[in-house]
């Protein structure tokens, strides 16, 4: 495909290969949003302490702080 500017020309090629590559790590980063979510609900299930690596910014745990 080639788009063409004024004063440039942009070619935009598809990768089967980059594609798959960039799927597989969405799915690592999903699966491991997921695991510690899992860590965390158990955690406070069983009325244990949070685990250390705790991250305040997985999409999939919502966090209240009260003081």
């Amino acid at each position: 495909m080639k788009k063409i500017f004024p004063s440039r020309i942009n070619y935009y090629f598809f990768s089967e290969k980059l594609k798959r590559e960039y799927l597989k790590s969405c799915c690592h980063k999903a699966e491991r949003l997921f695991a510690e979510a899992g860590s965390i609900q158990n955690s406070l299930d069983n009325k244990k302490k949070l685990p250390k690596q705790f991250c305040i910014n997985n999409p999939l745990v919502d966090v209240k702080y009260d003081y």
